[in-house]
């Protein structure tokens, strides 16, 4: 066997390997960015789409949607085009000795004949009209067969843990969305405090638990991120925008004596360190390097943030609560906790091609 033949073989030994492993990172053993290729493919797709879309919104509302779908179609077209293409080259050199035409005809020995062969063999659809003639290829044909059906399987089980992943995600979603009627955090909290002390816990504890959920679901499912919907209440920033708000709010804006038992509880706690725990974890995973920064609040900025604040207080005031009693010590610890998540909440908002005024809807006309 020439040395050519063994440089055929070897590249489809490394094709098939790299689909191989490839499946095994992003099925089996699902994280975030750990994929050879499908984590690269995915990025580099969402960023031409982006790109593409620019700041059209007819784009965003019609181009956007078909980011997550195409790229499970380009997985497993991907998959499947380095299985078919690595087996063929590792086939080609035995056409006409190892593997032969069952017919009468002379053998076809050109690279098209070695694809119709591998395919034959990787989709399960027997030998065809060529057939293996030794022990070695016979192995080769039954391996072939194995893992073809192996990674169909897999990519099938793959598509429905998106997809249910995805719908959990938009449960989560619209439940904080009509918690809060369609606005901002002070209306989700306004709507959480109206029950017992004990209510509002459990209350928190289901967007804990959800926020949780949601966390496994983008760090075992990063593909989860690029199903864009264009309302802006199924973003994962509208998410955590809302969440750490109203915990933001809740430990500033109530009276700390109070409900002292209220912004202590692992419920509340919670919340906040789920959340943040998304923002730091998933954007060193998902964001690019030159979004993951959490920049610091401009004066104008702060302006609207202390009118945010200020309309919580009045809004609870008239709903019966008491407010803290030092409004001035409540906005500079708002302040504080606030700059701990807006940066690369806005962040996650602008990459994912969202208006983040659509993320806070703090008009409070």
């Amino acid at each position: 066997m020439s040395s050519m033949d063994w440089l055929l073989r070897l590249l489809g030994i490394l094709c098939v390997g790299l689909a191989v492993v490839d499946v095994y990172l992003t099925v089996l053993f699902p994280r975030s960015g750990v994929g050879l290729l499908s984590s690269r493919l995915h990025t580099a797709w969402w960023r031409i789409l982006r790109l593409i879309a620019g700041g059209s919104t007819f784009l965003r509302r019609n181009l956007l949607p078909h980011a997550g779908p195409l790229l499970l179609m380009m997985d497993m077209l991907v998959w499947s085009s380095l299985l078919l293409g690595g087996f063929a080259l590792i086939v080609w050199p035995e056409l006409g000795s190892g593997i032969q035409s069952s017919g009468k005809e002379p053998t076809p020995q050109d690279f098209g004949a070695a694809l119709y062969y591998a395919g034959y063999s990787l989709t399960t659809l027997g030998t065809g009209d060529l057939v293996p003639t030794t022990g070695t290829m016979r192995l080769l044909m039954v391996a072939q067969a194995g893992l073809g059906f192996s990674v169909l399987t897999l990519s099938l089980t793959y598509f429905m843990s998106v997809y249910s992943a995805l719908a959990r995600r938009n449960r989560f979603a619209l439940s904080l969305h009509h918690q809060a009627s369609g606005g901002d955090a002070i209306r989700l909290l306004s709507g959480l405090m109206q029950g017992s002390d004990s209510a509002t816990q459990r209350e928190f504890s289901d967007i804990n638990t959800n926020l949780n959920d949601l966390y496994e679901s983008h760090h075992l499912y990063s593909i989860v991120h690029y199903f864009y919907l264009p309302e802006a209440h199924y973003s994962m920033a509208r998410m955590l925008f809302l969440s750490l708000d109203s915990v933001s709010l809740v430990c500033t804006a109530l009276d700390s004596q109070e409900f002292q038992r209220l912004t202590r509880t692992a419920s509340v706690e919670g919340v906040w360190r789920s959340g943040r725990h998304i923002l730091e974890d998933l954007s060193q995973s998902f964001l690019p390097t030159s979004w993951r920064t959490d920049t610091s609040a401009d004066d104008e900025e702060r302006m609207a943030w202390k009118s945010h604040y200020q309309h919580a207080v009045e809004t609870l005031q008239q709903s019966g609560m008491k407010t803290t009693p030092d409004v001035e010590a409540g906005w500079q610890r708002y302040q504080e906790l606030r700059a701990q998540w807006n940066g690369l909440t806005h962040s996650f908002c602008e990459y994912m091609a969202h208006d983040w005024q659509d993320i806070v809807r703090t008009n409070h006309n």
